[in-house]
């Protein structure tokens, strides 16, 4: 077997999909070269960060926010705070993106900004992302998801405080 006509990862590059209806991965053959397009289109890129924003937090915090705010006026304004700070937020990646448009999101940021000692910010950032952030987002999300299943087939509960 002649590895010359066997591509190498980087040669393969990452797959990519529409998410426009077509989900599958068109292979390009340049000389002896694969490539997979990437292409992400409007529809699909705006309902990945839609739903990467909203999460399951939106169904838990508005009642929180109304208690602790005091006032509805006090929590509408609370919620345009949090509004135009997520959209700093979205502007700084933004920017991120342009200047640096490589893959590996927040990894890539940092691995590009702390440089010495070599990649040890972006290693502790990803590390601290799958052990800890991600599996308590997702612990978060499945609670929510099981007091609103406990909820339709239980109807609520006699106090808030009761919890399920």
């Amino acid at each position: 077997m002649d590895d010359k006509s066997t591509p190498t990862a980087m040669e393969v590059g990452q797959a990519g999909h529409s998410g426009d209806g077509d989900d599958s991965n068109k292979t390009l053959i340049d000389g002896n070269k694969l490539k997979l397009e990437q292409s992400m289109g409007v529809v699909s890129g705006t309902a990945m960060v839609v739903s990467l924003i909203i999460g399951s937090g939106i169904f838990t915090t508005p009642a929180s926010v109304w208690h602790l705010a005091g006032s509805p006026g006090m929590a509408m304004i609370m919620w345009a705070i949090g509004g135009v700070l997520t959209y700093f937020g979205a502007i700084s990646y933004i920017e991120l993106g342009t200047m640096l448009p490589k893959s590996g999101g927040e990894q890539a940021y940092l691995a590009y900004a702390f440089k010495r000692p070599r990649f040890l910010f972006a290693f502790m950032f990803c590390w601290t992302l799958i052990v800890c952030i991600r599996p308590g987002s997702e612990a978060a999300s499945s609670v929510v998801f099981g007091k609103y299943i406990l909820f339709a087939g239980y109807g609520a509960p006699d106090s808030l405080e009761d919890g399920f």
